[in-house]
């Protein structure tokens, strides 16, 4: 499945890929901001123009980092796209895991077939940083022409020796579900 683009005129004239709301492109290796405000609004999808040969290291193997490597293919890029994930598994839907997983153990997965993609998907390997036009990993750096930065947001731990339990991952709700059971007390802390 693929995003649908992003509507009204600005969006049109200006042409160029489309991505997944909640990730950020980087315009050039410098590192200047190639993201664009449609109409000085939150988009929900933002465009950014992409030459059609080069390298794109999108760090995110998340929901948005997928889109926009399924996008870019979608609209006719040939270039290199790498795809760096922090997890050991492959993309997959977050929404889920707070409601199908936990109540029901459906697995999430996005069903990613990269190599029809023609993407290079590197698990595993979280981005640590940027620097002159490289995305870093513990692994080594990638060098980019284009980078996409959809690595997401990270849950708030709250102050205090209590236990508690944060609920980001496919593995995070796996192990919450292993937990649950009649007559267990718990509090949930944020109602996203």
């Amino acid at each position: 499945m693929v995003s649908r683009p992003a509507t009204g005129r600005r969006a049109a004239d200006e042409g160029g890929y489309h991505r997944p709301f909640g990730s950020k492109i980087l315009g050039d290796p410098a590192g200047q901001p190639g993201e664009r405000d449609l109409r000085g609004e939150r988009p929900r999808v933002a465009w950014v123009t992409v030459a059609g040969r080069g390298r794109v290291v999108v760090a995110g193997a998340g929901l948005a980092g997928l889109r926009t490597t399924e996008e870019l293919r979608a609209r006719g890029y040939t270039g290199q796209i790498i795809l760096i994930g922090a997890e050991a598994r492959p993309p997959y839907d977050r929404p889920p895991l707070s409601k199908k997983v936990l109540t029901e153990g459906v697995d999430p997965s996005l069903r990613a077939d990269f190599g029809a993609l023609d993407v290079d998907f590197r698990p595993s390997e979280p981005a640590t940083g940027l620097d002159q036009g490289a995305v870093l990993t513990h692994r080594g750096e990638y060098p980019f022409d284009q980078a996409v930065l959809a690595t997401g947001a990270l849950p708030v731990a709250l102050p205090g020796t209590g236990p508690q339990r944060l609920l980001r991952s496919y593995d995070d709700a796996l192990a919450l579900r292993a937990l649950l059971r009649p007559g267990l007390r718990l509090t949930i802390v944020g109602a996203g």
